[in-house]
């Protein structure tokens, strides 16, 4: 199946997406780097590790042939959940993945709509929505207001998520893409009931009045003091969009 076939298949579905959708471009594994590095998306990638007593992952919507994919699980070790709808992409890169052997536990490749992906247990989210249409932008960030769990971090090619009341803006890096050379990135990070922070309760016996009672202690710790501590792995489109990219 060619890709432009491809496209027209998925269009005939029920999702009325315009072609604006499907552009294409690439991000290169030196600018990959460079956000892996950025200490939001580092600690992050660190809880998404093969090996980890989880099952976080790092879901790349609109993945393309998976090349972000194949940058963070091969060099980083961070499990990789992939969300591709055309048909062509998507295989594609579970042809590459069957190349390089790549198992199961660590890449996923799914072939289907986004708006499908049960988000909860992505730790880390990558949006390729430079060119996604405003009524699927809408959408998408209604899910992830309702479904990304407290302190999951979301990055953007837009800064769409400004105006929600349930992320905050941490962070911004400039890498270089196949269409600007110095493209913007946004991470978000979605806010806390508790405050930013990790809420840690610690457990202990003690005595009141002769009495044994266990006592509990709750430590909110500030994302800064995490972050800080680990040391990563080696303006919205407008209607006339320029240097749309799905990869």
């Amino acid at each position: 199946m060619l890709l432009k076939d491809s496209i027209a298949q998925t269009r005939e579905d029920d999702r009325p997406y315009s072609l604006d959708n499907f552009s294409y471009g690439t991000t290169p594994y030196q600018s990959y780097k460079k956000l892996a590095n950025s200490k939001y998306v580092g600690a992050a990638f660190s809880s998404c590790r093969r090996g980890m007593d989880n099952d976080n992952v790092f879901a790349i919507f609109g993945s393309s042939i998976g090349l972000f994919s194949f940058f963070a699980s091969l060099s980083d070790n961070v499990r990789t959940l992939n969300y591709e709808l055309l048909p062509f992409l998507h295989f594609q890169a579970m042809r590459l993945k069957k190349k390089h052997k790549v198992e199961d536990g660590l890449m996923e490749f799914v072939n289907d709509d986004m708006l499908n992906c049960d988000l909860k247990r992505c730790r880390v989210m990558m949006l390729m929505s430079m060119c996604w249409d405003e009524a699927l932008c809408k959408r998408l960030d209604e899910k992830l207001e309702e479904e990304v769990v407290e302190g999951g971090i979301v990055i953007d090619y837009t800064s769409r998520l400004d105006g929600s009341r349930e992320f905050v803006l941490v962070d911004t890096v400039e890498i270089n893409v196949s269409w600007n050379e110095s493209q913007k990135l946004y991470i978000y990070e979605k806010k806390r009931i508790e405050g930013s922070g990790w809420v840690e309760v610690t457990e202990k016996v003690i005595a009141v009045e002769g009495v044994e009672i266990l006592e509990k202690t709750a430590k909110t710790t500030k994302v800064e003091e995490v972050v800080g501590s680990v040391t990563a792995a080696p303006a919205p489109a407008s209607k006339k969009k320029k240097g749309c990219v799905v990869q």
